[in-house]
């Protein structure tokens, strides 16, 4: 199988291989592993967790974090949190900071998070293998995508495309990232109560949890330690009457909480309160690595929750009844 050297990285190749004390052998055709014994990686699909087979997709966004840990903080070839941003037009994956397997036969922990953050730079024991620690942010009027935690992890990874599905022909580390937070989409339907001119000028979701912090190692994404601060969300305005954020559920979510609160732009303030048998009407919550959906009903002094829909991340969905819920009014 023929590869391309990178000729101006070869001088930096060769000498952090040489402290790595990297065992350069033979390409084998079987297991794909580098001749030049560098780490390069490829997105794959990024799959929804969710109870329901159906769609995924490949991974759009331009940067994420990356650990690979052999061990011990101080091996020279375990590195943590490199940025690794992708060119646009050809798809390629380039780290900010060279990154070498130390040789074929040992098996790193090696795992992967996006969008990337600075925070997680600082990793030193193997407790701490597979943790990233995510604030979600509050604004998310902009858009979704840098709140959209995404994560993938593998103990022992085998650098062999034989025996390791996540490692290509190539020589490439496959990074199947899931989605690690819930996503809320919010369509409203405004009465007749209201003048024909009036339409929504903010959404907010109350009482989320401000930080997560994940095990990328556990595939259960509901496992998950919240910090104990609450974080009100603005959501993005799809169009006049969808809104969407992303967040990770907290008091606001639980049974008798005033979840939600909806601004008009003529001052109504209007707020949705979860009856007292919870959103859905039974022991069932918001989980994290689903998307939801919403339809609500305004009224000049009500929100009414009609219909919730419980959606791959994608695009598939599994309809759930809502049924009515208390409401209130500030």
């Amino acid at each position: 199988m023929k590869h391309t050297s990178i000729k101006s990285l070869s001088g930096i190749c060769l000498l952090a291989l040489g402290l790595c004390a990297c065992s350069k052998t033979a390409e084998s055709i079987n297991s794909g592993f580098p001749q030049d014994g560098v780490v390069r990686i490829s997105t794959g699909t990024c799959a929804p967790l969710t109870k329901a087979a159906g769609d995924v997709s490949a991974y759009s966004g331009d940067s994420l974090g990356f650990f690979i840990w052999y061990g011990d903080a101080s091996d020279r070839c375990t590195k943590r949190n490199v940025k690794w941003t992708k060119d646009a037009s050809t798809g390629e994956w380039t780290p900010d900071a060279l990154v070498v397997w130390k040789n074929e036969t040992d098996t790193p922990h090696i795992w992967a998070y996006a969008p990337y953050n600075d925070f997680q730079k600082y990793i030193s024991t193997v407790d701490e293998c597979g943790t990233v620690i995510f604030a979600i942010p509050a604004n998310q009027s902009a858009g979704t995508e840098a709140a959209d935690l995404v994560g993938w992890g593998m103990k022992n990874y085998i650098p062999d495309h034989s025996v390791n599905e996540n490692f290509s022909e190539d020589g490439k580390i496959i990074v199947s990232f899931s989605h690690k937070l819930v996503k809320l989409t919010l369509n409203f339907v405004i009465r007749s109560q209201f003048d024909s001119d009036v339409t929504i000028s903010k959404v907010v979701l109350k009482k989320t949890v401000a930080k997560v912090s994940f095990n990328l190692f556990d595939p259960d994404a509901t496992r998950a330690t919240a910090d104990s601060q609450d974080r009100d969300i603005t959501f993005h305005k799809v169009n006049d009457l969808c809104y969407e954020g992303v967040f990770f559920p907290g008091p606001g979510q639980e049974p008798g909480a005033k979840m939600l609160e909806v601004t008009m732009s003529d001052g109504t303030v209007l707020s949705y309160t979860i009856s007292s048998s919870g959103l859905f009407g039974g022991s069932d919550k918001f989980e994290s690595g689903y998307a939801y959906s919403m339809k609500m009903y305004l009224g000049r002094n009500k929100i009414e929750l009609k219909q919730i829909t419980l959606d791959e991340w994608m695009s598939s969905r599994i309809e759930i009844d809502g049924g009515e819920a208390t409401e209130t009014i500030i």
